[in-house]
């Protein structure tokens, strides 16, 4: 108690994992050394803040020198988000020989120039830019530096763009945020169970979602002084909010996802008669975009490897892409699903790394896996599955690591929210290299 009210820190600090493992710490030099001055013990602030850069330079080195080693086996993700025009995050993707997902921040650019970022994005530590597959909102600011990158659209931001609301009902957006504002501004959210929020920048479901939470209450208060709010309430929004929350998660794939939401959406937003105006135009725009990585993704789920969600003409093109990617992987030395005969010491053996690979043998490890019947003992362990047969299916379990590519970049945002509390009134003098290396730090295992 007179800690966090001497030095007047949060309640919960005392639960957090660094205050813990630092009185651990404390009692165990304790036990060793009896008592000892604590001045003797704890660094100068100075120290502690040099050190954290140091500590996080150490450790960025052999994240990147990781990385670098799954980039030359297989395409990871990145993801990136602009908190102001002058801050900027990157965050890496990936998934480990071991078959574990990962995702670290590479780089916390804050208060640096739009120059200063461009660069910092074309450089990006020496990584080649073609096995990077950017996830990014659809800001021009955005789009105009990944122009000649591999770059998918957040699907979060795809799907709840304000401004494309705007354009299509504007009456409704416009209706929707007066209404919070005038919620906010009688002094009702008090009165209600759960709080409403106005529109975000990046995606306009925040203000429905708490409008249509507390419907009930709101048409009772609105009633109650002469207002109405009958066409906000039969926006529907409910399908979309399980499949934001779905698409938002970093501690599973995610990319798998996006065609299986995107189906469910579609079926749910086919006009139906009773539709309002409105309701008619929200259904009918296209929420989701779809590129080949994300129906490749599903094929590589077992659980859904025919693609029975998908045209004749879309699945052709995904075994397509399929065996073309597995014959790169054979031609850069791979071992084939199964071992072939052992050749008599020939000329074509002495150059047997560029001997032409049997289509055929390509074409029955793909049939062979759409064929099987899989089991999955928890049916979002995909990389769990991967690993138990990764001796039956060598090609695909090493082509099964794009989906460390994630849906949406809400990683990124994540991480920036952390820089929120790192940043506050009373640490606006911390150098943009010591933010950097705390958010790093922050984000390390």
């Amino acid at each position: 108690v007179e800690f966090c009210c001497w030095d007047i820190r949060p309640f919960h600090m005392i639960a957090g994992k660094g205050f813990i493992d630092l009185a651990q710490e404390l009692i165990n030099v304790g036990a060793i050394h009896c008592r000892v001055p604590v001045e003797c013990v704890l660094p100068n602030p100075t120290t502690i803040s040099r050190k954290c850069k140091e500590i996080a330079t150490t450790l960025r080195q052999d994240v990147l020198r990781q990385i670098s080693g799954i980039m030359s086996d297989i395409n990871v993700g990145m993801t990136t988000d602009v908190w102001t025009d002058d801050n900027l995050i990157i965050t890496c993707h990936f998934i480990t020989p071991e078959y574990k997902l990962k995702s670290r921040v590479l780089t916390m650019a804050y208060q640096c120039s739009p120059q200063k970022k461009q660069k910092l994005l074309v450089s990006m530590h020496g990584f080649d830019a073609v096995v990077m597959n950017w996830v990014t909102d659809q800001g021009s600011n955005i789009i105009a530096v990944f122009t000649r990158y591999c770059c998918l659209d957040c699907q979060d931001h795809h799907a709840l763009n304000p401004t494309k609301l705007r354009d299509s009902v504007p009456e409704i957006a416009e209706t929707a945020k007066a209404l919070v504002k005038f919620v906010k501004q009688m002094g009702l959210v008090s009165q209600l169970t759960k709080t409403v929020r106005q529109m975000s920048d990046t995606r306009f479901s925040t203000v429905f979602l708490g409008v249509n939470q507390e419907c009930v209450e709101l048409q009772e208060k609105l009633d109650s002084r002469g207002g109405r709010a009958e066409e906000l309430m039969t926006y529907p929004s409910s399908p979309r909010c399980p499949a934001q929350r779905e698409l938002e998660g970093d501690q599973y794939p995610t990319l798998n996802l996006v065609v299986l939401w995107h189906e469910r959406l579609k079926r749910h937003c086919k006009p139906v008669g009773t539709d309002s105006r409105h309701q008619a135009i929200i259904r009918e725009r296209q929420k989701v975009k779809i590129e080949l990585v994300h129906m490749l993704a599903i094929f590589l789920w077992p659980e859904f490897c025919q693609l029975c969600m998908l045209s004749r003409t879309e699945t052709e093109d995904v075994h397509q892409d399929t065996r073309r990617r597995i014959a790169c992987f054979t031609a850069d030395g791979e071992p084939s699903s199964e071992p072939s005969a052992k050749r008599r010491t020939t000329i074509v053996a002495e150059f047997e790394e560029w001997v032409n690979i049997p289509l055929n043998e390509i074409g029955d490890a793909l049939q062979q896996y759409i064929s099987c019947n899989h089991t999955m003992k928890d049916d979002r362990d995909m990389l769990g599955w991967c690993k138990s047969h990764s001796g039956s299916f060598p090609l695909l379990a090493r082509h099964l690591r794009v989906i460390s590519i994630p849906a949406t970049s809400r990683s990124s945002q994540r991480n920036f929210n952390a820089t929120g509390l790192t940043v506050d009134k009373r640490r606006t003098a911390l150098k943009p290299s010591t933010v950097d290396a705390i958010l790093f730090l922050h984000n390390s295992d």
